[in-house]
C-alpha cells in the first residue's frame, strides 16, 4: 500500500509521503480521494489498511452515536449517504456492522427520504435563533 500511496502522490519515498500528508497546506480533497487506495489494499486484507479503515469506520461510529444521544435515543432512521459509502460496500459494511449491532434501534436507509434541502429548511424551522 505504502508504495502505491507513495505514486499516487508522486513522491519519491515514505519520507516525503508523511511530511506532506502532515502538511496544513495539504489539500484535504487530494487526500481524500487517495482512500480508494487504502480500501482496496484493506479489501486485500492488508493489515495495515484495515487498521486505518477500522480506524475510521469507528470514528465515523463515535460521530452517529454522538448525534444519536444527542436527540434522543429511541427509533431513528440514518442514510449513510456520500461518495465512499454509495462505492465501497466493504467499508459501507462495517460501519453498517458497527451501527446495528452497537445501536439497533437505527434503521439505516439505502437513500436518502428528502433532499439535503428539505433536511436543513426542516431543521431550520425547528431551531430558534
Amino acid at each position: 500500500m505504502t508504495e502505491d500511496l507513495i505514486s499516487f502522490f508522486h513522491m519519491d519515498n515514505v519520507f516525503s509521503f508523511i511530511s506532506y500528508i502532515n502538511d496544513d497546506k495539504t489539500e484535504k480533497g487530494i487526500v481524500a480521494k487517495a482512500s480508494s487506495i487504502v480500501l482496496a489494499h484493506a479489501e486485500k486484507k492488508d493489515p495495515l489498511a484495515q487498521s486505518i479503515v477500522e480506524e475510521g469506520a469507528e470514528e465515523l461510529f463515535a460521530l452517529v452515536e454522538t448525534t444519536y444521544k444527542k436527540i434522543g435515543m429511541g427509533n431513528k432512521k440514518l442514510v449513510l449517504y456520500g461518495g465512499v459509502m454509495e462505492n465501497n460496500h466493504y467499508y459501507r459494511s462495517i460501519v453498517e456492522t458497527l451501527i446495528s449491532n452497537r445501536l439497533p434501534d437505527i434503521e439505516i436507509l439505502r437513500s436518502p427520504i428528502h433532499s439535503s434541502l428539505e433536511g436543513a429548511l426542516s431543521l431550520a424551522k425547528s431551531t430558534s435563533f
